[in-house]
């Protein structure tokens, strides 16, 4: 990612201070031809004027590969410019999302999953009860199917590295075999 300095800025801004230009955008419910012409041309805006852009949930409208492939193809134009992505409710939609997140992976856009049903915090389980938080176990169910790995500003190159290592042994093993999670 590029960090650059700026020249000129808000009043107190120094010249040497680094500035990173950010784009953020959610809910652009790729699924037509004409949303993925429009937003295209949006993306293309952007180019040679930000450093990195989010996208912040819900990309597709029924969450079908295709249709990730369509935002795939729009921020093509930003040709470099680094694309993170988080799923949406909607991504889920077809139940496809590892499929949804690898046509968004072959286009450079990393993409990261991170739900916790609302009725688990305890503040809101309270005024829900515990007939309303019952009453949603598929959301339970796909909660407890999510992992969200560290990423956090200080994560070293070794962390990632051991992060990565480990992650790579555990999905390259015989996990059928009864002490794989011995293993270190």
């Amino acid at each position: 990612m590029a960090i650059r300095s700026e020249p000129g800025g808000p009043p107190g801004h120094r010249q040497d201070e680094c500035a990173i230009r950010i784009a953020a955008t959610g809910d652009i419910h790729l699924g037509r031809p004409a949303d993925e012409e429009r937003w295209t041309a949006a993306f293309g805006s952007l180019r040679d004027r930000v450093d990195v852009v989010l996208l912040a949930g819900d990309l597709t409208t029924h969450g079908v590969p295709e249709q990730a492939a369509m935002v795939a193809r729009a921020v093509q134009v930003l040709d470099g410019v680094p694309v993170l992505a988080v799923l949406g409710n909607h991504d889920w939609h077809a139940n496809r999302r590892d499929e949804v997140a690898a046509a968004l992976a072959e286009a450079g856009i990393g993409t990261s999953v991170h739900f916790i049903p609302v009725h688990q915090f305890s503040a809101y389980a309270e005024l829900l009860g515990p007939d309303e938080c019952a009453s949603v176990p598929v959301t339970d169910r796909v909660a407890e199917e999510m992992l969200s790995l560290p990423l956090y500003p200080d994560l070293t190159d070794s962390d990632v590295d051991l992060v990565a290592g480990r992650l790579t042994d555990l999905v390259t093993a015989d996990l059928s075999a009864p002490d794989w999670a011995a293993a270190s």
